[in-house]
């Protein structure tokens, strides 16, 4: 199993939610990069042996530089908007 590293937090922002990256964040994350990547957008990470949008987008997520936030909404509406680099990626 994976050791969990410990999250810094900004003092000055309030969130409710935990800051790890859900299976179906991950999931979303994944297919719409390797959509807008199979569409031509820039490729963040170099690699040789990865050939395929879907591949590529999981290595960008694994090392954090997708171009994406995560928009939780709460139950009594209030929302909040993680960067991907605030988020722990569990397997």
């Amino acid at each position: 199993m994976k050791k969990m590293k410990k999250i810094k937090k900004d003092k000055n922002r309030k969130m409710y939610s935990v800051p790890y990256l859900t299976k179906y964040e991950k999931v979303n994350l994944i297919g719409t990069r390797a959509k807008q990547i199979s569409d031509g957008s820039d490729i963040y990470v170099i690699s040789k042996n990865v050939k395929t949008a879907v591949d590529i987008s999981k290595l960008e997520l694994e090392y954090k530089r997708q171009p994406f936030k995560i928009k939780r909404t709460m139950p009594d509406g209030r929302y909040e908007i993680w960067s991907l680099n605030e988020l722990e990626v569990l397997e």
